[in-house]
């Protein structure tokens, strides 16, 4: 009879032992869940921020666009000023010669 309680107990010591590294699996895995689900939490706010700054990037090279046009057609504006400005006074010395 010993023979059959020690495989008794080498059974049960087997079973609690499987028991108790299928509980540290079980644990493991929710952990790696929660992790996922964290990474994917965190991406997901990632390519929102990553969205917003892209269209803060675009708003901003059209506004850059907008000044350069601004800038030129000043420059232009000026250029023709200066330019009339110089054959008003050549006429005037032509008159008054």
């Amino acid at each position: 009879m010993s023979s059959v309680s020690t495989i008794s107990a080498v059974s049960a010591s087997q079973y609690n032992w499987q028991q108790f590294r299928l509980q540290q699996a079980r644990r493991s895995a929710d952990q790696l869940e929660l992790t996922a689900q964290s990474l994917q939490t965190q991406a997901s706010d990632a390519r929102r921020v990553a969205n917003q700054d892209q269209d803060t990037a675009n708003s901003l090279t059209a506004q850059a666009d907008r000044a350069q046009q601004n800038a030129d057609q000043s420059q232009l504006t000026l250029t023709m000023m200066l330019n009339g400005q110089s054959q008003y006074k050549g006429a005037l010395i032509n008159t008054v010669a």
